[in-house]
């Protein structure tokens, strides 16, 4: 007879007030059991027995069941079975579950597919019929699976566990505490925590700024998490978020994110709370994990002026990357533009070939994930927090300012330098676009975890993620899109002798951004680079705030200079007639340009040649309301003025 498996929906569940009725229960503590039969690959033993480098096997009460691919090393491929004795289920009425312990990551190295399958045979052996081809992807721990074999009830069955390695060397299976029951008896109804996120793995940010915490808060018992309450705490201030309408089933974690902001001042001791679980007050099964605090210590002495520009080589299918994303991320929400990440990736869908080979061609590239650190050295992930704050605390040569201007998906880019110490050496520039908010549904956005199960320690959350975090539990930031003027910059713009004072500006070639890319969720980020390769100074702007600064060099040519006093616009907001206030000591062409809010010229006037003290009038009459930018031209100089028009 052909029989319906249903893995069973977790809402309909209910904790019977009876005492549970347990018709088979094995957990291994003896090795394997008499009358079963077990492939020799199969091992009973202890986690820390049978786990190898990739393939570390949860910690567990005594024994489990294990086929660890992994330890058996490169070249020995396939699989194997173990199959239970006779399960006697004849008394067996009603409701029958089956459950167990499976801790199964389902990582499928290099694209190969590994597979986990339960069958069930009641005809002892002679046919099995499929209960569960297993999705897993669990984190570090065992999870519970069950189901429902009810239709068995009153017959006697036998069970059978076959892992396969899709003919390659890849991970394994393991699995522990199979119990057939007339209700689920290792699932709690209410069990569930919290982990403040990347927060923890540091204490230093800027003095000042605007932080926010984001986390995680998972699902280990039986009920449904539809609502919760997080709290923010440094003892005296007190901040409560509530989330509602969310669905955290069983076995399953989600991303929080704060909408309050913390100001960074002194040394602070903050804690996150996970309260209110589903508007109820009953208690939680172990709440040792219901909270989780973090510091923040305002770090003074940083340049207002001084950006530091970090290259992470990573990949989805880097193992050890998710290293890299976690101090990206805390160290941009830590220090703003003082820090410059991005994310450099290789051989996933937001690979950008150019980009890649320029990381990992640097000089003395080890493999990911890897830091080329302000293109002077390469750093571990966790090492760039004591350098880079340093840094950020040494005056640049000059500042950095990015503007830019927009028509449809052409963008046009330039740089402005203000020197803040007169300097003989020639610099490069240059711009990287950069994207946040990437996501994807396909398995090659799983990103690799070897920090799943904290093995290898605590990594901002990531110890609580699966071996293979699904895509949609990932967002990718700070993510590498475009290099315009090359990885080395752009040479021979700023070239000779500057002084204090001087201003400088360059103007890149029009780029198209692709239509795939989402033009709100981009940075532009300029950097200065020295003679030597090395960047000296960097920050990063939004498209929209680059557009509202204008180009910072009029369009006649890439060498002239700002001078913030050759010119005044009155008034400011104009409404019809805009008056040019200028000094000239020599007499001199000048020239005006109007470019709006997205870089478009609207007018353009020659004044012709001339000196003195004067007043020029620019007609705005017939403009439509809105921002405007007023380029300014004399002979070598020139100003950008941001002028509003007004009805």
């Amino acid at each position: 007879m052909k029989r319906i498996f249903t893995l069973l929906i977790l809402c309909v569940v209910v904790f019977s007030a009876n005492s549970q009725t347990i018709y088979f229960q094995e957990g291994f503590d003896n090795g394997l059991p008499p009358g079963w039969t077990a492939d020799d690959e199969w091992l009973f033993d202890t986690p820390s027995n049978i786990s190898s480098q990739y393939f570390t096997v949860p910690e567990a009460d005594g024994n489990v069941a294990c086929f660890n691919d992994d330890g058996l090393g490169n070249g020995v491929v396939g699989g194997g079975m173990f199959v239970t004795s006779a399960i006697d289920l004849t008394s067996a009425t009603g409701t029958v579950i089956l459950e167990m312990q499976s801790y199964f990551p389902n990582l499928d190295y290099q694209g190969n597919d590994e597979t986990a399958k339960i069958s069930i045979s009641s005809d002892m052996g002679t046919t099995w019929t499929e209960v569960d081809d297993l999705v897993g992807g669990e984190g570090g721990d065992f999870s519970v699976i069950f189901y429902d074999i009810s239709s068995y009830a009153g017959e006697t069955v036998m069970l059978q566990f076959v892992y396969d390695d899709g003919d390659t060397w890849n991970y394994g299976w393991a699995v522990d505490n199979i119990t057939i029951a007339d209700q689920i008896t290792l699932i709690a109804p209410r069990s569930f925590g919290l982990h403040a996120g990347s927060s923890v793995i540091m204490a230093q940010a800027l003095d000042g700024i605007e932080y926010y915490n984001d986390g995680f808060v998972y699902n280990n018992g039986l009920e449904e998490i539809t609502s919760f309450d997080i709290e923010l705490s440094n003892g005296t201030d007190v901040f409560t978020q509530s989330f509602t309408d969310v669905s955290i089933p069983y076995n399953t974690i989600v991303r929080y994110s704060l909408d309050q902001a913390i100001t960074v001042s002194g040394d602070q001791e903050w804690t996150v709370t996970l309260k209110n679980v589903n508007g109820s007050s009953d208690p939680d099964e172990d709440p040792s994990d219901d909270a989780m605090s973090f510091d923040l210590n305002a770090v003074t002495g940083i340049n207002p002026h001084k950006g530091v520009m970090i290259e992470e080589a990573t990949g989805t299918w880097c193992t050890w990357c998710p290293r890299g994303a976690v101090y990206l991320d805390e160290m941009s929400k830590r220090f703003g533009k003082h820090f410059v990440g991005i994310a450099v990736h290789n051989a996933d869908p937001m690979a950008f070939e150019e980009y890649d080979d320029a990381i990992t061609d640097f000089p003395n590239f080890p493999g990911f994930p890897s830091v080329v650190y302000q293109r002077e050295s390469i750093l571990d992930p966790d090492e760039i927090v004591d350098p880079s704050i340093a840094e950020m605390q040494v005056a640049p040569p000059a500042t950095i300012e990015i503007g830019a201007s927009l028509d449809g998906n052409d963008l046009t880019t330039s740089i402005g330098l203000e020197f803040l110490e007169d300097v003989t050496e020639d610099y490069s520039l240059a711009i990287i676009l950069t994207e946040d908010g990437l996501t994807g549904t396909t398995n090659d956005w799983a990103q690799i975890n070897a920090y799943s199960g904290g093995g290898f320690g605590p990594m901002g959350g990531y110890e609580l993620l699966p071996s293979a975090v699904p895509p949609e539990l990932m967002v990718y930031d700070h993510v590498g899109r475009a290099l315009i003027g090359g990885f080395p910059g752009v040479g021979d713009t700023i070239v000779g002798a500057h002084t204090i004072g001087e201003i400088k500006g360059y103007v890149f070639d029009t780029y198209t951004i692709p239509a795939e890319f989402v033009m709100d969720n981009m940075h532009i980020v300029g950097a200065l680079i020295n003679s030597d390769g090395e960047i000296v100074n960097s920050t990063y702007s939004s498209i929209d705030d680059a557009v509202n600064n204008g180009l910072f060099v009029a369009p006649v040519s890439t060498e002239n200079i700002y001078d913030s006093n050759l010119a005044e616009i009155n008034p400011n907001p104009v409404k019809d007639i805009a008056y040019i206030s200028m000094s000239l000591d020599e007499a001199n062409e000048v020239k005006v340009t109007l470019m709006n809010a997205v870089g478009q010229q609207v007018s353009y006037n020659n004044y012709g040649t001339l000196s003195g003290t004067f007043n020029l009038e620019y007609d705005m009459s017939n403009l439509v309301t809105g921002m405007y930018f007023m380029h300014i031209q004399v002979d070598n100089k020139y100003v950008s003025k941001k002028i509003t028009k007004v009805d």
